[in-house]
């Protein structure tokens, strides 16, 4: 049981990790009006799905995604000082990284419109749905 809810917690904390390459992805996008040819032929293709997450397709605007990007700066910067203080256990720094992320995502979610955080959470069922153990 213990060791399941370790997993859970490791699937979240990378479930959210994802979501923390978000702003790379729209500073990528925003800062290249046309690639350089040497990106486009060595770049690895990118899945669609992949690309953005959870907030892929939510249309958010660009103050929007300045403000997403700095609440993941942020939250990077402080899963980075959890990681390097030897202080903490590994428990320790699995459940404050767990917390911060939990809290990133409220932020985020502040940021969006009702309609936005709808179109998420309908994502988010969808994903637990497909990921769900099916009955045989």
């Amino acid at each position: 049981m213990n060791s399941f809810r370790l997993i859970k917690q490791i699937a979240g904390i990378a479930a959210v990790l994802g979501l923390s390459i978000l702003p790379a992805a729209v500073r990528a996008q925003d800062t290249q009006s046309s690639p350089a040819p040497e990106q486009s032929q060595s770049a690895p293709a990118q899945k669609p799905a992949q690309k953005g997450g959870a907030l892929e397709g939510l249309n958010l605007t660009d103050d929007q995604k300045a403000q997403i990007q700095q609440i993941h700066k942020d939250t990077k910067a402080k899963v980075e000082a959890v990681s390097a203080d030897s202080t903490l256990s590994a428990d320790q720094k699995v459940e404050k990284t767990r917390q911060l992320r939990r809290a990133a995502h409220m932020q985020v979610r502040k940021v969006l419109t009702p309609e936005q955080r709808q179109a998420m959470r309908e994502r988010a069922r969808a994903r637990r749905a497909a990921a769900a153990p099916q009955p045989s």
